[in-house]
């Protein structure tokens, strides 16, 4: 397992009231990090920050 720690922008960070926030991951995929960020700030995290 790793830890990820992802910084989030000033209108992210007024939004969820957190500056950063720290995941672990099991696999090497950025994707999981996002994921498992969304899963404590919510989906709009993931809605907001993916580019698909």
């Amino acid at each position: 397992m790793a830890k990820v720690k992802i910084r989030l922008f000033a209108s992210l960070r007024e939004k969820y009231g957190v500056s950063e926030i720290e995941v672990e991951v099991e696999s090497d995929e950025f994707r999981e990090a996002i994921e498992k960020a969304g899963e404590i700030l919510g989906r709009d995290f993931i809605d907001e920050v993916s580019a698909e």
